[in-house]
């Protein structure tokens, strides 16, 4: 992960916040039901795993689970929840405390790969959870935030204020977070260049630098790496038609699931 964001993952306020997300995203719950049948054979390896938000719904469905993260504050506090699980800290883009071909599954979820603010450490990153990952049938499944969405998050949204306004929210937050975004990005073209770009987008009050990458772009690195299976699932859970592009799905981000 980039240095600069590892502060957060630290502060003990971000960490209070994430041990109380207890629930899965969409896409999430499909796998968990398309492999209910075969997860209690697996060795499960769950990377950025935060305070342990994937830990309470995967880890008794496994024979053996392998929790990780850069942070090691988020895995005392995960140790803390579930001492009975095996938590460690590790960074993805180095996990030599692991054999090659050892986890049937592996999961990294809520874009955690976008911390790392490096096409380069990507790279690496991927290239390693392909190494652990088994050989001939393991499976990847991990989240990314999506260039296409760029567009939209730049938007003023008139309606976001009015809503706000109707539902006794205050409509300044919106405001605030809409010049939030054009202050703390001024250098930036929104659109950033046609395979990724990173931006300040309101994450962890701004202090968070993500990657948003072309999903297309995505999938042929996964392809270059030697993945094979690449599927890419939207935010309510349905499959996206690769093969048809993604000029449509404008969802914040996208998860993919590919084969080792």
């Amino acid at each position: 992960m980039d240095d600069n964001n590892r502060a957060i993952w630290t502060d003990a306020r971000t960490i209070d916040v994430y041990s109380k997300r207890i629930f899965l995203y969409e896409p999430e719950k499909i796998i968990l039901s398309k492999f209910k049948n075969d997860l209690k054979s697996w060795n499960m390896l769950d990377i950025g795993v935060g305070a342990g938000r994937t830990t309470h719904f995967f880890a008794d469905k496994v024979q053996n689970y392998t929790g990780i993260d850069y942070s090691q504050a988020m895995v005392k506090a995960c140790q803390e929840r579930f001492p009975n699980r095996n938590f460690t800290a590790c960074d993805v883009r180095d996990m030599k405390i692991f054999k090659n071909d050892c986890f049937d599954f592996v999961l990294f979820s809520f874009n955690g790969i976008d911390s790392i603010i490096s096409s380069d450490d990507r790279l690496r990153a991927l290239k390693e959870i392909k190494r652990v990952c088994k050989n001939k049938g393991g499976l990847v499944f991990f989240s990314s935030h999506n260039l296409g969405y760029i567009e939209e998050l730049f938007k003023f949204k008139l309606y976001r204020i009015i809503n706000a306004s109707m539902t006794s929210n205050n409509p300044l937050i919106n405001i605030a977070r809409y010049f939030g975004l054009r202050i703390m990005n001024w250098n930036k073209n929104p659109k950033g260049n046609v395979n990724y770009t990173i931006i300040r987008d309101g994450s962890e009050y701004f202090r968070h630098q993500t990657y948003y990458i072309n999903p297309e772009k995505q999938i042929e690195e996964l392809y270059n790496l030697g993945f094979k299976m690449v599927r890419a699932y939207s935010l309510n859970g349905k499959e996206i038609n690769i093969k048809s592009g993604f000029e449509e799905i404008k969802d914040p981000w996208i998860h993919y699931l590919c084969q080792r």
